[in-house]
């Protein structure tokens, strides 16, 4: 097995693809720390150099990086402040607004802990923040798109939701993006929710690697994709895309996404006329859904088939 220094590894690939070291360490750190690195006048912390090697396209290189206390420090202080949002998702309403500023106390320790030029993780900061909603409820549509492109354009400036094939991101980064076709998503703005899955859609497959590493975040774009366009009554093209994700939940083991791409084909196929098809789509679809203990998704599942199909799941 080769043995490469991390700085060549990082400037050799930098070079091959024609990045200035402006171009790479934007968002990430400075040109002059990245200069060190390269150099092998410094090591980056691991962090920062799994960022570098997410922008380079090298995702699946396993290099030991060893943490420094600041690392440790705001890793575990991180870890608090997520399981913290975890908690209140899954809490009772009569019990979040106590959790809700349990959690922000643990956030508010995390940003003091944080060093300011560290914005790697503010930006994952302020994404996790957003799950706890405003004091009087989740954020409006409009406004958490806003504080989203906020936290993406921390690492990326230039950050625009008509362009976003011409940038390259970190897995932190095309999370926040799909969080923003989320937000469309819940405020009934589909075309919006439309354009933001199919451009990450196409970025995912055209950058990023067929492994086991992105599967699961690949497998979810193509989720989220192919149920805005059944929505929008694009069923062909929803069948396509859910058949492709489908196919990659099986290849790399993300099981947790099958029965939703097989409920959609199921359903664009009631609407395409192949109830054949529908039926046996639908089927498959509830047997994992019984299988997986997911009582509520199997009401919604019988539901849907008994009103396009007019038929009654076992």
């Amino acid at each position: 097995m080769e043995k490469i220094p991390v700085g060549q590894l990082v400037r050799n690939r930098r070079e091959a693809i024609g990045w200035s070291q402006e171009r790479l360490s934007e968002g990430i750190c400075s040109v002059s720390t990245l200069s060190r690195i390269e150099n092998g006048e410094r090591m980056p912390s691991e962090r920062v150099f799994q960022a570098l090697m997410e922008r380079l396209g090298l995702e699946d290189v396993r290099v030991m990086v060893p943490q420094s206390p600041y690392d440790w420090d705001t890793e575990n202080l991180w870890a608090e402040a997520r399981a913290s949002v975890i908690h209140f998702n899954r809490a009772a309403e009569v019990e979040k607004p106590a959790l809700r500023e349990e959690a922000l106390a643990c956030f508010r320790e995390l940003e003091k802990a944080v060093e300011q030029d560290d914005l790697m993780i503010r930006q994952q900061i302020m994404g996790d923040k957003l799950a706890l909603g405003r004091e009087d409820g989740p954020y409006p549509t409009e406004e958490k798109v806003a504080l989203l492109l906020k936290a993406i354009q921390l690492t990326i400036p230039k950050f625009d939701l008509r362009r976003i094939g011409e940038f390259r991101y970190t897995m932190a980064e095309t999370d926040l993006i799909n969080q923003i076709g989320v937000a469309y998503t819940k405020g009934g703005e589909w075309e919006s929710a439309l354009s933001i899955y199919r451009q990450l859609y196409t970025y995912l497959k055209e950058n990023t690697p067929p492994t086991a590493r992105y599967a699961g975040q690949r497998a979810m774009v193509a989720t989220n994709y192919a149920r805005g366009l059944n929505v929008c009554e694009r069923y062909q093209r929803s069948i396509d895309v859910a058949e492709e994700g489908r196919q990659f939940c099986v290849k790399y083991g993300r099981y947790q996404f099958l029965p939703q791409l097989l409920a959609i084909q199921a359903n664009c196929c009631a609407h395409l006329g192949d109830k054949e098809a529908s039926q046996t789509f639908y089927d498959r679809a509830a047997f994992l859904y019984r299988e997986y203990g997911d009582t509520r998704n199997f009401d919604n599942l019988k539901q849907d088939a008994m009103d396009t199909l007019g038929i009654m799941l076992p």
